[in-house]
C-alpha cells in the first residue's frame, strides 16, 4: 500500500469520526460526541490536512453542551 493510499484512508476515516461526532452531538449524546471529534481532530492535526477548525468548532459547541448538561444536574 503506498503513501498515498495510506493517506487517503486516514482521510476518510477522519471524515467518518467528524460525520459520527455531528450525529453523536445531534442526539445529545455529548460525551461521546467529544471523543470522536477529538480524534478527527488529532488526526487532522498529525496529517496536515483541512478541518482543522471546523472539528475545533464542533469540539466547542459539544464542550459547551457538556457544561450545561452538567450545571442542569446541580
Amino acid at each position: 500500500m503506498s503513501i498515498a493510499n495510506n493517506l487517503e484512508t486516514l482521510r476518510y476515516f477522519k471524515s467518518k469520526l467528524v460525520f459520527l461526532a455531528e450525529i453523536a452531538h445531534k442526539m445529545n449524546h455529548c460525551d461521546c460526541a467529544f471523543n470522536y471529534c477529538q480524534q478527527a481532530l488529532e488526526l487532522c492535526q498529525e496529517l496536515g490536512i483541512t478541518l482543522v477548525k471546523d472539528c475545533e468548532e464542533l469540539l466547542g459547541q459539544i464542550q459547551g453542551n457538556l457544561g450545561d448538561s452538567d450545571n442542569n444536574l446541580k
